[in-house]
């Protein structure tokens, strides 16, 4: 009993080689057939999904995270970089203008991290935690407004707005907070801290 169990459990896997096979080479006869004569086969896929070569670092492969900080952001934001102090806390992470706005990450030593978002200001737009030269500067934590955002906190988010008092943000192409709620209905607009 126990050989035929054996037979029917090699049996079994090799009915399912056999199969998996079937279907591996099926898919490279349909590719090959799918292919127009005089024209390469498309470029195989990679092990996770993408086709062709890897993409350039500069291309983004999703919508919902930001793009590295580029040149009009470094300019606008010089001297000030990654390691700056704003009272007790740290300039940890800058990102590039992503869905509108201007995506900067506060560091505590305790570990606590804050995005700020700098917006151009509008009549429509409720004011931010500070003003800088170029628009306001909202704290990103899904309060809506409602939440009391912590003193030290405030401090250092003024002492940034200090800090860029003096500097329009044209090169960046802003959008004012109902600006980008119209423009990114139900959007995500927080980012990797």
């Amino acid at each position: 009993m126990a050989d035929d169990r054996s037979r029917s459990r090699r049996a079994f896997l090799s009915g399912l080689g056999r199969s998996a096979a079937l279907v591996v080479s099926s898919g490279a006869l349909a590719k090959v057939a799918a292919a127009s004569p005089g024209k390469s086969p498309p470029p195989p896929v990679d092990d996770v999904g993408a086709s062709g070569p890897p993409a350039p670092t500069t291309t983004r492969i999703h919508d919902d995270l930001p793009p590295p900080p580029d040149a009009a952001v470094h300019a606008f934001l010089a001297p000030l970089a990654v390691g700056a102090t704003f009272g007790s806390w740290t300039l940890a992470r800058i990102h590039g203008v992503f869905r509108g706005g201007l995506p900067l990450v506060l560091a505590h030593a305790d570990g606590r991290r804050a995005q700020v978002d700098l917006l151009r200001h509008d009549a429509a737009s409720p004011p931010g935690i500070a003003a800088t030269g170029a628009g306001h500067l909202y704290l990103v934590n899904s309060g809506r407004g409602t939440r009391t955002t912590p003193p030290d906190l405030e401090a250092a988010i003024t002492q940034l707005a200090q800090a860029l008092r003096h500097r329009g943000g044209d090169a960046l192409a802003l959008t004012s907070q109902a600006e980008r709620h119209r423009r990114f209905p139900g959007g995500v607009y927080v980012v990797p801290t």
